[in-house]
């Protein structure tokens, strides 16, 4: 470490003891000072907030582009053939007085709209490479 350095760390004169406050500790008075010069401290948590900013900015900058999954061409995932890409699919409502069959309404069989069991309603089959996120490569 440099002189010019040194100096900015330490104290000069009075500055030793800035600080001073006294406390009780079991009993007893005592006295406590922060031996710190203040702009060392300052210069020291600028530096230190400088390098917590910039050095994961440099870290994902040398990881490069992520590349395009080639399982799924970089979507993510295939289109859920079971409900078309909605999500939903039409099931048969059970009448309870009936177990077993289903509740004719007018001509047809009375239907409501739920969740897809194949792709639990996200519309798509996510691909397993990617796991959905269409990058093999991430940041």
């Amino acid at each position: 470490m440099s002189s010019g350095a040194r100096s900015i760390l330490r104290p000069k004169g009075n500055a030793r003891n800035i600080v001073a406050r006294k406390q009780k500790l079991r009993g007893r008075a005592v006295t406590t000072r922060a031996d710190a010069d203040p702009f060392g401290v300052q210069t020291a948590l600028v530096i230190g907030a400088g390098v917590a900013v910039i050095a994961p900015a440099l870290i994902n900058g040398l990881k490069g582009e992520p590349e395009p999954c080639p399982a799924c061409g970089g979507t993510g995932g295939l289109q859920c053939t079971m409900c078309l890409g909605t999500g939903r699919v039409e099931g048969q409502v059970k009448d309870p007085e009936k177990p077993g069959l289903s509740v004719d309404a007018f001509v047809g069989v009375q239907r409501s709209p739920c969740e897809c069991p194949q792709c639990r309603g996200a519309g798509i089959i996510f691909c397993k490479e990617c796991k959905g996120t269409g990058y093999v490569k991430l940041m």
